[in-house]
């Protein structure tokens, strides 16, 4: 049999025909699979990239958001009207090319990525939704021109905690400490340990003040209050108690003894203070005061011109009473109850201020200034004594509300005799029928302005008569009032050693519209100018959020004052090693400067 060769050929080619289309099939069929796959890929990854962008958008405005204490600076719904959205490249009041090397997120010949962020879409007193779209746009390779864009919108909703605010600071010598939720913190020079953080190392940043086992430390305790004296600190915890650190050259401790403390030590003063509750503190140059519940007054410390009050010149170690209504000393204040201490830092003075339940001031201790304001040219008072307020005084008929003191007296700063430049100085808030009528009055050294009375100051030296007559103020004074407090109710008053300030609000407004005016030398009048200034001025910070906030807890000592807003601190003044709290050593700082370091952050981005 023969086999038909040709039609076995034609069958054979038929099957591979077969075969090969339907594996062209196949492969088409895998081609447009692999091909779908790697589009599905492709947008995946764009929208990933977008999503990222858009993630860091929201890190971008949570970090405005610290910055501002919560307020949002950009975007239509912005404070003071409709600013620009929020981009990589603006500022965090939305600022156009603020950055202009950050236009994007991220970019390549490729693609770039970006976002944009609008007004919070909630935001309540301690949280907010942040509402971002990132975007990533493919571009033709090579050029700028955007052939497709992907989007991405994200919500990320951010609560802060309000006890993380700042409290309240206080400035000593070349440090500041301030009060965090129920933690103390300290930075600058740790000299005799007086950050309190039980070492001897300096810090440009705030460290937390050790919290040994209670009683011996102040444990798990709240801290309601601390002051801050040139080289020693205290503090008052929830039981009424008082815990000090630092040097203890004088007994300023409180301890009993002259050895130092790098930690909190209770000041047991041999059981003189056990049983009793302290309500307020107020620190000198090395002596310390405390005013309890009843009244009644103690101090302690260095007392090498009266500072301690009982009639003495002999240092304390443990505190003695010196006023109150059960107290039968030889002093203006022996049976009058003490209804505050003056309450500003201690950084260098040597005098000590009171105010009676009567509201009249009282002072002790060194007048080589005139600071104590008794009129009378005797260089130094060992109990305490009235504050003039006869008929050449500015405080006469007034009634006393707080007062504040603090200087370089020659006790301190070694001088003697007819060549005494210290600066120290008292001012006082009083007023003559209502509170709300209060205004400041300062006496003492006026030297730099301090006194804010626009008076003159001549250089020279002569006796006590002489200088009171001459340069200083043995007098209260009325601080000037005609210029930018013209028309004002002043809420607070604070001093140091270069100047003074005040906290006041228009006479139309309401508390929530105080700001800060102070006037003395360049470096602490806090407007950015380097002169001195005889009267009041305006505080100016360098955020501009003084102008537009209510500020408050305004302090001083130390050449600095500091003030807190939105729940941050701001000081101005000297900074030499750090006092300030903003991390560097530029000094000094004319305007008031964040501590930055004292306020927490969550989280930092960079991108």
């Amino acid at each position: 049999m023969i086999r038909n060769n040709s039609s076995s050929t034609g069958f054979t080619l038929s099957i591979v025909l077969i075969l090969s289309t339907a594996l062209m099939i196949l492969a088409v069929a895998l081609l447009q699979t692999v091909s779908i796959t790697r589009k599905d890929n492709v947008q995946q990854y764009y929208s990933k990239m977008a999503e990222e962008a858009a993630e860091a958008g929201a890190a971008y405005a949570q970090s405005c958001l610290e910055l501002s204490g919560h307020l949002q600076t950009w975007g239509p719904a912005a404070s003071g009207g409709a600013k620009p959205d929020l981009l990589p490249s603006s500022d965090c009041d939305g600022t156009a090319n603020a950055f202009p090397s950050k236009a994007y997120v991220y970019t390549d010949n490729y693609i770039q990525t970006r976002f944009v962020v609008s007004d919070l879409e909630e935001s309540e007193q301690n949280s907010a939704v942040i509402s971002v779209t990132g975007y990533t746009e493919v571009k033709q390779y090579g050029t700028s021109t955007v052939v497709k864009t992907y989007t991405h919108v994200i919500k990320k909703t951010i609560v802060w905690t309000p006890d993380l605010a700042a409290q309240r600071s206080t400035s000593g010598q070349l440090r500041t400490c301030a009060l965090l939720a129920i933690d103390a913190y300290c930075w600058g020079d740790n000299a005799s340990g007086k950050l309190g953080n039980g070492s001897t190392t300096d810090s440009l940043v705030p460290v937390k003040v050790s919290r040994l086992t209670y009683p011996g430390g102040i444990g798990d305790k709240s801290i309601l209050d601390i002051e801050a004296g040139a080289t020693f600190t205290c503090v008052i915890i929830d039981t009424g108690e008082v815990y000090c650190w630092g040097d203890n050259a004088y007994g300023q401790l409180g301890t009993g003894n002259t050895t130092d403390s790098y930690t909190p030590t209770k000041v047991d003063g041999g059981g003189v203070l056990d049983g009793k509750v302290v309500t307020q503190i107020a620190l000198s140059a090395y002596t310390a005061c405390a005013l309890i519940d009843d009244g009644d007054l103690y101090c302690w410390g260095r007392n090498s011109v009266g500072q301690v009050g009982n009639n003495s010149t002999t240092n304390r170690t443990s505190p003695v009473r010196v006023g109150g209504s059960g107290h039968a000393g030889t002093g203006a204040l022996a049976g009058i109850d003490v209804a505050s201490l003056a309450n500003s830092s201690g950084a260098f003075n040597s005098h000590t201020c009171a105010v009676g339940v009567n509201e009249l001031a009282y002072c002790w201790g060194s007048n080589v200034n005139g600071e104590i304001g008794t009129g009378a040219t005797t260089s130094s008072y060992l109990v305490p004594t009235a504050v003039n307020t006869g008929a050449s005084s500015a405080l006469n008929g007034k009634k006393v509300i707080s007062i504040q003191g603090d200087g370089t007296p020659a006790d301190d700063v070694g001088d003697s005799g007819a060549n005494i430049d210290g600066d120290a100085h008292t001012c006082a808030l009083a007023y003559t029928t209502t509170v709300a009528d209060a205004k400041p009055y300062c006496w003492g050294s006026n030297r730099l302005g301090q006194l804010g009375n626009n008076g003159t100051w001549a250089s020279g030296s002569g006796t006590m008569t002489a200088r009171c007559t001459k340069w200083n103020y043995c007098y209260p004074q009325a601080v000037t009032v005609s210029g930018v407090l013209a028309s004002k109710t002043i809420t607070e008053i604070a001093a140091n050693d270069e100047g003074g300030c005040v906290v006041a609000y228009p006479n139309s407004g309401t508390l929530v519209d105080r700001s800060v005016y102070c006037w003395g030398s360049g470096n602490v009048r806090g407007d950015g100018s380097s002169a001195n200034t005889k009267v009041p001025v305006t505080v100016v910070d360098v955020l501009g959020l003084f102008a537009t906030n209510t500020v408050d807890n305004v302090v001083g000592g130390a050449r600095r004052f500091c003030a807190r807003t939105l729940g941050r601190a701001f000081c101005w003044g000297t900074n030499g090693i750090g006092q300030i709290g903003d991390g560097t050593t530029v000094t000094p700082r004319r305007q008031p400067t964040e501590s930055l370091y004292l306020r927490p952050q969550n989280n930092v981005y960079i991108f």
